[in-house]
């Protein structure tokens, strides 16, 4: 059976995955614990993560992942920047490239939290919150021409700080 994977757990981790590679897990977490860094790096068409249940980016430490150059991540729920100390990033360009979840991400919960889909990049989701709690922080980008982030619902500002930006032919859809 498939197991948590920790990039980053109380140090310094990095996963780079492409030319077709595959990563299956049942969690992930890229820069869990506060002081460490973590750093996943999904690359390449045929290159992909796939997470059974939950994935996390910046739970307590500093995490960042990047979905480049036709590349899929597919996880079920995500947080960027779950605690206070959290700090996540997640970078999602290219044409082909995509992080679908089957359920909610949320963009900085209690930490800061900062998703951008650049250039044809695509993000999926059921719900979508951007600064979940008193102190997170939550910023989205959407910029490029094919940038699109789908989702059936968006809440920007919960009970933290919420922002939207979209340029250059950048879109969001909010199909409810």
């Amino acid at each position: 059976s498939r197991g948590q994977l920790y990039v980053g757990e109380f140090g310094s981790g990095l996963l780079i995955a492409r030319d077709q590679g595959q990563v299956l897990s049942r969690y992930g977490n890229v820069g869990n614990q506060a002081g460490s860094t973590g750093q996943a790096l999904v690359t390449g068409a045929g290159t992909r993560w796939d997470i059974d249940f939950d994935l996390f980016v910046g739970t307590s430490g500093t995490g960042e992942l990047r979905i480049e150059n036709g590349a899929l991540v597919a996880s079920n729920y995500a947080i960027v920047a779950l605690d206070s100390t959290g700090r996540g990033t997640v970078v999602v360009t290219g044409v082909g490239s995509a992080w679908r979840n089957a359920s909610d991400i949320t963009i900085g919960d209690s930490g800061a939290g900062v998703l951008q889909v650049l250039d044809a990049g695509l993000v999926q989701s059921a719900t979508a919150l951007l600064g979940a709690f008193a102190g997170g922080t939550g910023d989205a980008i959407v910029a490029g021409q094919g940038a699109l982030w789908e989702t059936q619902a968006l809440t920007v500002g919960v009970g933290g700080s919420g922002r939207v930006q979209l340029r250059d032919g950048g879109r969001i859809v909010v199909r409810g």
